[in-house]
């Protein structure tokens, strides 16, 4: 199979903490291509490698006719306490990066740009992460889904009308409908459209007998942890999440 990962960011995205995962994917010596989706026309202001293909999101999706119709007027309020659940443009560079890569390979594993590699993935690990399913993914029932790392099985038609249903709901305006406007909650939306998919869980979901790991799945995942910190939110200046070192 044709593995992937992808992720997106900018320039000033890198310089606060994407930068870390660039240059542990290349001191890990990753097996498979990471592909960047970024703002910017010129490529040379990132690390330079035969396995890192940097694309322009501008250029390779409709995102900016959705950033300049919403980014800055009234649907969205960046001094709110709802910030997060409400901003719909910040997250939206992660849903049209996913849509725009879906035929760079069989499998997409896309990665956030908070995320440091640990140590090199096994090739056999690939497989078995998403086995024969479509999706591969941590969901939340408590919650919301994880979508720090998700896997597409691009081969796969079911998905190929996810990411076409995934991306209309942007591109129409349809996403300030629902009750919130972050990618993890509109990934479940969407999914909920798919009875018929396929998916591999992993984690355990939200527990309220776990409140030391509460939300974040990945580091507690035996699976992807090894290998993989996300280092979200008030972790991006840490060494390690503190629920990986636990």
């Amino acid at each position: 199979m044709s593995n992937y990962f992808l992720t997106t960011f900018n320039k000033k995205l890198y310089d606060e903490y994407a930068k870390e995962l660039i240059n542990t994917y290349l001191d890990t010596n990753q097996h498979i291509p990471l592909y960047c989706y970024v703002e910017e026309d010129d490529f040379s202001i990132y690390p330079q490698h035969s396995k890192i293909v940097y694309l322009n999101i501008f250029k390779e999706s409709p995102i900016l006719d959705f950033i300049k119709k919403y980014d800055g007027g009234e649907v969205f309020d960046p001094l709110s306490s709802d910030r997060y659940v409400k901003d719909a443009v910040r997250f939206a560079y992660k849903v049209y990066a996913q849509c725009a890569g879906k035929n760079l390979g069989d499998r997409q594993f896309f990665i956030d740009a908070d995320c440091i590699f640990l140590k090199q993935i096994p090739m056999d690990w690939y497989d078995s992460f998403i086995d024969d399913k479509d999706f591969s993914y941590y969901p939340r029932p408590s919650y919301y889904t994880e979508t720090g790392f998700v896997t597409y099985n691009c081969k796969s038609e079911v998905v190929h009308k996810f990411f076409d249903k995934f991306q209309e709901i942007y591109d129409s305006g349809k996403i300030f409908d629902y009750e919130q406007q972050n990618d993890s909650y509109i990934f479940d939306r969407v999914m909920e459209m798919f009875p018929e998919a396929t998916a591999k869980f992993h984690g355990g979901g939200d527990s309220i007998n776990d409140h030391e790991f509460h939300r974040h799945v990945m580091a507690r995942c035996p699976i992807l942890s090894p290998y993989i910190d996300h280092r979200k939110g008030g972790r991006k200046n840490m060494k390690r999440s503190p629920e990986l070192l636990k």
